[in-house]
C-alpha cells in the first residue's frame, strides 16, 4: 500500500507530498523529506498549491495560531497490515488425534499508522501534535448505513500517476495535458476505503529529534474499521442484458499453487552466491565514489561525496541498500562534469566453480533529492567483471542493462544463463552513471545526486 496519503472522513491526516512542499518551500527549508511520489499532487488535483505561501489552505492552519504557520504537515511512514486478512475461527481439539474448526469469521481490521511531523520550532510541533490528537479522534457518520461513530479512511493502493503529456490525436501533433476524463481513470483505480473507522490509540511520540530550528516527530496511532473489508470506489456496471449474467469483485486467481509453499517433499531451486545481497549485516565488498569527467584536470572538487550502507532509505530487499552520494556545494561554478560509481567485489565465492550457470543481476536507482532534477540522458549503467582470487579480471566485461527513464526510481538489472569462465572464483559487480554537471552558486540548482545499489546477486539454480 503507498503510505503516503490517509484522509478519515473530512479531514486529511497524512499527505506527504504537503509536508514535503511546505518544508522545502519555507523561509528555512526542511531538506529530510523524500521524494517518492510524483503524481500525488496530481491526483488530489492540487499542483502548485503545497507552497509555505498558501498554507492558509492547510487543514491546521488557524490565523489566531501564528505558529501552525510554522507546522508542515504529517508524512507517512506505514500503514501496519491494512492489507492483512482479519479470518478467524475458534478450534476444538478432540481427545484423540485432530479437532474441529468452528465457522470462521471476518473481525474487525486494526492498522497501525506510523507518521513523521515537521515544524520550525517547538511551539510549532506541539501545536501540530494537538491538532493530530484532535483529528484522528473526530467522529463523523459512517457512509454506509445511518449510523454515526464512524468515518470513511480514504488511501491509495500505489503511487498515483503523474498527469501526463499526450498527442492531440493519440500519435502526433502538439503534445497537452491530459484532461480530467483522461487522468482521473487511473488515479480512481487506485482509491480504497475502510468503513466505521474511529481511532483506538494514540497519537503516541515514538521519537523527536531537532535539527537546528527544525524539529521532527515520529508518531503513532492505532485506527480500528467496524467492517473489515477494504473498499473501492463505487462503480456502475450499467444495465445487464443477459439472463443469467453475473456482477462480482472477487479476484480470480488462475495460478493453482499462487503462494509457492514448499512442500516436505520439494526443495530450493536457486542459490545465490552472494552472501550479504540486501546489505542487512554489513557492506563488506562494497565500494562507492566520485569518478572521473570531462572537466580539466586538476580542477577542484566542486561538491562533496560519501558512501556507505543507509537504513530506511530507498531499497530492493530488505529496509538497507548501499548510497553513493554526491552534493554541490553551491558556492563555485562548474565548471565540467563528473560520475558517480558503486561497485561490489567478492573475489572468492564458495560452491562456485566454473562451467557453473548463473543469473548475475542488481537494482540500482538514480535521484536528485534537490536541485536540478535529471536530465533524460543522465542515467545509470551496469555491467560486472569475472575475477580470480587475486581480484585480476577474467575475460570481458558484459552489460547488464540500464536504469533510464522511469526506471531511474529503482530497477532489477540483470542477465541470465551466464557460464562461469575457467580460473573466475568470484565477481565484480560495477554501477556507473553517465556524467552529470557540477554545482552552481545558484542555490535553485545546486544538486544533490544519490545513486542506491541492493540485492547484488549471482544465482545458481540447483
Amino acid at each position: 500500500m503507498f503510505e503516503g496519503y490517509l484522509k478519515v472522513g473530512d479531514t486529511e491526516i497524512i499527505n506527504s507530498a504537503r509536508a514535503r512542499g511546505y518544508a522545502q518551500s519555507a523561509s528555512c527549508p526542511v531538506a529530510w523529506h523524500k521524494s517518492e511520489c510524483d503524481g500525488l499532487v496530481d491526483a488530489l488535483l492540487e499542483p502548485g498549491r503545497y507552497v509555505i505561501a498558501s498554507i492558509e489552505d492547510a487543514p491546521w492552519y488557524d490565523q489566531r495560531n501564528p505558529e501552525s504557520a510554522r507546522f508542515y504537515g504529517a508524512s507517512g511512514l506505514s500503514l501496519g497490515a491494512i492489507s492483512s486478512s482479519t479470518l478467524q475461527a475458534d478450534q476444538t481439539e478432540g481427545i484423540t488425534d485432530g479437532g474441529v474448526a468452528g465457522s470462521p469469521r471476518l473481525a474487525g481490521k486494526t492498522v497501525r499508522v506510523r507518521a513523521w511531523l515537521t515544524a520550525e520550532g517547538q511551539d510549532a510541533l506541539e501545536y501540530g501534535m494537538a491538532w493530530l490528537r484532535a483529528a484522528v479522534r473526530g467522529r463523523r457518520c459512517a457512509q454506509h448505513g445511518a449510523s454515526c461513530g464512524g468515518a470513511a479512511a480514504e488511501f491509495f493502493t500505489a503511487c498515483p500517476p503523474v498527469r501526463a503529456l499526450v498527442h492531440d490525436d493519440g500519435t502526433s501533433g502538439a503534445l497537452r495535458p491530459q484532461t480530467d476524463e483522461e487522468y482521473l481513470p487511473g488515479v480512481i483505480s487506485l482509491q480504497r476505503f475502510l468503513h466505521g473507522v474511529s481511532a483506538i490509540s494514540g497519537p503516541l511520540e515514538v521519537q523527536t529529534v531537532k535539527r537546528g530550528l527544525h524539529w521532527g516527530r515520529e508518531v503513532e496511532f492505532t485506527l480500528y474499521a467496524e467492517q473489515p473489508g477494504i473498499y473501492a470506489p463505487p462503480r456502475d456496471f450499467g444495465t445487464l442484458v443477459a439472463i443469467g449474467e453475473i456482477v462480482d469483485d472477487i479476484i480470480r486467481n488462475q495460478v493453482p499453487y499462487p503462494s509457492a509453499e514448499l512442500g516436505e517433499n520439494e526443495h530450493i531451486v536457486a542459490y545465490n552466491h552472494v552472501a550479504n545481497p540486501s546489505l542487512e549485516l554489513n557492506d563488506a565488498g562494497w565500494t562507492g565514489g566520485l569518478g572521473g569527467g570531462d572537466d580539466a584536470p586538476g580542477s577542484p572538487a566542486i561538491g562533496s561525496v560519501g558512501s556507505g550502507v543507509v537504513i530506511g532509505a530507498r531499497s530492493f530487499a530488505g529496509n538497507a541498500s548501499y548510497l553513493v552520494r554526491w552534493r554541490g556545494d553551491g558556492a563555485t561554478v562548474g565548471s565540467g562534469s563528473r560520475i558517480l560509481g558503486a561497485e561490489y567485489e567478492l573475489k572468492v565465492m564458495p560452491g562456485l566453480a566454473p562451467g557453473d550457470v548463473v543469473t548475475v543481476s542488481i537494482w540500482a536507482a538514480l535521484v536528485v533529492e534537490s536541485g536540478t532534477p535529471l536530465d533524460p540522458d543522465e542515467e545509470v549503467n551496469a555491467f560486472y567483471y569475472w575475477v580470480n582470487s587475486a581480484g585480476a579480471t577474467v575475460g570481458s566485461s558484459v552489460g547488464l542493462g540500464a536504469a533510464a527513464g522511469a526506471d531511474r526510481g529503482g530497477v532489477v538489472l540483470s542477465i541470465a544463463g551466464q557460464v562461469v569462465p575457467s580460473g573466475a572464483t568470484g565477481i565484480r559487480i560495477l554501477l556507473r552513471t553517465t556524467v552529470f554537471a557540477y554545482s552552481s552558486p545558484n542555490p535553485a540548482v545546486n544538486r544533490d545526486v544519490r545513486l542506491y545499489a541492493d540485492a547484488a546477486g549471482v544465482i545458481e539454480e540447483v
